[in-house]
This record gives C-alpha cells, sequence and structure tokens, in this order.
C-alpha cells in the first residue's frame, strides 16, 4: 500500500483512521533524512486533525499540512470512529510525555486512559507513540520480538537523539537515563506506518513490516516540498 499525497486525495477523505508521515532533517551524519508519523483522523463531520508525539515533553494535534503523506487503516468502522474518537477526546488535554527509546508495559491507565509517567529515561517516540496507543485501546500492533536488536544505523540515531535531547536542555539526569538504552530495538516510523496498512491482520512479523516500509520511503523520496 502507498502514502498518498493530498493532491492526490485530499486529507477529508480519511475514513476516520489514517497514518500520516513526513520527511525530517536527518539524526545522524550519513542519514539522508528521517521519518516522522502520526495519526491521521477525521470525526463525524469535523476538519481532519493530526494526532502526533512530536518531541520531549510535546504531544500534539495539529491540522495536518501538505508535507505529510497519508492513507487510511482498514480496521473495521466501529474500531476505526473507536480509535479516532479516543484521540479527539485528548485533543484539547495532550500528555506531558518524554521522550525514550522503550516504554515497559503500557503507559496509560486501564480504566481512565489517563497517561502513567514511565520510569525516568522511558517514553516515547513519534512510531511507538503510535503502537502505543493502539495498545492501550486494545490493538496489538506489531510482534515486537520479532524485530531486530542493534541495527547500527538504529544506534547511530538513538545517539544522535541523546544529542538533540541535551542540545534542547531536557534535564541531564533524563537524558543520561535514555543512554543506557543506545542499542534497544527500534521500531522505525516507516515499519510501524507499515504495519498499519497490514490492517486488520495485527499483529505484524518485522518482515512484513519492512517489506512495505520500504515502498512507504520510496513515497516519501518522491515527494518533494
Amino acid at each position: 500500500m502507498h502514502l498518498l499525497s493530498s493532491n492526490e486525495r485530499p486529507f477529508s477523505d480519511v475514513d476516520y483512521l489514517g497514518i500520516a508521515a513526513t520527511r525530517v532533517d536527518p539524526i545522524y551524519e550519513g542519514q539522508e533524512f528521517g521519518l516522522h508519523a502520526g495519526f491521521l483522523y477525521r470525526v463525524d463531520n469535523s476538519r481532519p486533525r493530526l494526532a502526533h508525539f512530536a518531541w520531549h515533553e510535546s504531544q500534539r494535534d495539529d491540522e495536518p499540512s501538505d508535507r505529510y503523506l497519508w492513507n487510511d487503516i482498514n480496521l473495521n468502522e466501529f474500531n476505526r470512529r473507536f480509535v479516532a474518537s479516543w484521540l479527539d477526546e485528548r485533543r484539547n488535554h495532550p500528555d506531558k510525555i518524554p521522550y525514550g527509546f522503550r516504554t515497559d508495559g503500557s503507559p496509560y491507565d486501564a480504566d481512565t486512559g489517563r497517561f502513567i509517567s514511565p520510569p525516568i529515561g522511558q517514553g516515547f517516540t513519534c512510531a511507538t507513540f503510535i503502537v502505543a496507543v493502539l495498545r492501550h485501546l486494545g490493538f496489538e500492533l506489531l510482534n515486537e520480538d520479532t524485530w531486530p536488536l542493534s541495527r547500527t544505523d538504529d544506534a547511530l540515531w538513538q545517539a544522535g537523539i541523546i544529542a538533540r535531547l541535551r542540545e534542547c536542555g531536557v534535564p541531564t539526569e533524563h537524558v543520561a537515563a535514555l543512554a543506557q538504552d543506545i542499542g534497544a530495538r527500534r521500531f522505525r516510523p516507516e515499519e510501524v506506518c507499515g504495519a498499519t496498512c497490514l490492517a486488520p491482520n495485527w499483529p505484524v512479523d518485522f518482515d512484513n513490516a519492512s517489506a512495505i516500509a520500504a515502498g512507504i520511503i520510496a513515497d516519501i523520496e518522491a515527494h518533494k516540498r
């Protein structure tokens, strides 16, 4: 499945719930570009929105820009509405989520949906935000144990993130704890996007997600804005 530009298919066509991705600046030397991903969603007749984890303690809900490519998440209509409604309910009450390479367990309270602050050094990336929200709502997106450990370019990316967090003045204790997780499994945005495209056939193994991820990278490369 390909991701489409808003010229090819307007964001307003989203059938309650979709996935969106855009290119971002490279994090480490030798990386051509990075990816950022989030949920595209719409509730009833409202305008489409982009719910995403933007950076350390910055959960955002914005109007999507034309930099993003997108496609639907093909769950059944009840479940698409269910996820979109949950995202919409939180639009004006963003959680203060730290940046982290892993989060042990579910960071959302099972009864209230309230975000539970994780141990120091843990938190989300844009990709694991998607995974965690779906898990909280009852959808296991990935067979996480099938993802490789310690890919060289993932460790470079993680080290680059550490450097950026230091530059941004993130508390030293958080950055130091996070640095201990360099080499942890990384779920890349394009892999998570690829997995969502296989709905409703979840959870998804690494091989299947990465096969679609290659096409998503090609879509992003072809989309110049």
